[in-house]
């Protein structure tokens, strides 16, 4: 019976800790800001670390924006960290009405090689216009 015992304590302890060794915190984005088209009132964006190796079809990157007229919205994704960011692909997309999503479904990728599992890059969201939205 103490063999018994000791088994089973044996098995739940190491499953106990598979679990808690394969535990993973879910990742949500919340951005919020007021976006426009002069760089010096810039535009959300979000640091994200790449689980992919390329921003090929059929990648699109979508932003929620709030009120506003439906205009053109801009989206740049650039390298982070780092003083001097390169631009690795921009894309363009309209807002069918106010709080709604705007999907870009067109990514212009200019250096497809800095698209790497792992690395870090920042998405930035802003208006194609100069005049102010909240997104």
């Amino acid at each position: 019976m103490k063999t018994v015992c000791l088994l089973i304590f044996g098995v739940v302890a190491s499953a106990t800790a598979l679990v808690t060794a394969y535990h993973i915190d879910p990742k949500t984005a919340a951005m919020s800001g007021r976006v426009s088209g002069n760089p010096e009132l810039g535009g959300v964006s979000e640091v994200i670390t790449t689980n992919f190796d390329s921003l090929t079809d059929p990648a699109y990157i979508e932003c929620f924006v709030g009120d506003g007229n439906p205009t053109g919205y801009k989206v740049q994704v650039l390298t982070y960290p780092g003083p001097n960011p390169t631009l690795v692909a921009e894309g363009e997309g309209d807002a069918t009405h106010g709080h709604s999503w705007v999907r870009f479904d067109t990514l212009t990728v200019r250096h497809p090689d800095l698209i790497v599992k792992g690395r870090q890059l920042e998405v930035r969201f802003s208006r194609a216009s100069g005049s102010e939205s909240a997104a």
